[in-house]
Parts: structure tokens; sequence; C-alpha cells
């Protein structure tokens, strides 16, 4: 997992919504019913970007954890 304590999984799509430095960013991850998950504030290098070549998908949510 990429953060076990906010159930954040390598893979997960989120958007950046503030960029606090070059290394700092906030980002918002939605479920598909379009629902903030979880707003989190990451370093740089735990992101990648989105390219032409990545297929978007979907993963339950797991609650029981």
């Amino acid at each position: 997992m990429l953060r076990a304590e906010l159930d954040l999984r390598k893979g997960d799509l989120g958007a950046i919504v503030e960029i606090y430095s070059p290394q700092v960013v906030e980002v918002e991850f939605v479920a598909a019913g379009g629902r903030t998950r979880t707003v989190a504030t990451l370093a740089s290098e735990e992101l990648r970007h989105v390219t032409g070549g990545d297929v978007l998908a979907v993963r339950p949510l797991d609650r029981t954890a």
C-alpha cells in the first residue's frame, strides 16, 4: 500500500488540488460514486503522472481493515 493509514494503494488515481512546494502536494482521492475518500498531503516522489498508455480501473473499498 502507498499509505496504509489512508487506505491508498499503488495505482489509485487522485487529483492534485494544492501545490505547497515542488516536493509536497495535496491530492484528493475520489470514489467512483463521486464522494471524496481522502485528501492527503504527499511527497512528489510518491506520485506518478498518468500517461496515454494507462488503463483506468476501479477497486472495491476495503472497509474491513
